[in-house]
């Protein structure tokens, strides 16, 4: 059995897309099942790179759910902000400290 390297089939490929895979099989002295088979795993290998539109309406749908989520905790995380800013500037931070400490209950590792 005859092997041929990839370049050979890729020109084989372009000349029967061209001129025919008959005239092509004729040309290049190659078997018309050959190069048909190339062919076929040609169509597949494209096949298998290809979204298909279900995919891509789908993948677009999730990207648009969670970049609505970002923005959500985008705008949380700004409100939180400005709140601790507001309080900073309204209290001192050993005020702040205290109220902490005498109000909720301080979780920490002692040993």
């Amino acid at each position: 059995m005859k092997r041929y390297d990839e370049n050979f089939k890729i020109e084989a490929l372009k000349l029967s897309d061209e001129i025919g895979v008959k005239k092509a099989c004729e040309q290049l002295n190659v078997n018309y099942g050959t190069l048909a088979g190339w062919r076929k795993q040609r169509v597949n290998k494209t096949k298998e790179g290809k979204n298909t539109d279900a995919d891509i309406h789908k993948e677009n749908s999730r990207l648009k759910k969670e970049i609505a989520e970002l923005k959500n905790a985008n705008e949380i995380q700004d409100q939180f902000g400005t709140f601790v800013a507001e309080l900073v500037n309204e209290f001192s931070i050993a005020q702040i400290v205290r109220l902490r400490t005498s109000h909720f209950k301080v979780t920490c590792f002692r040993n």
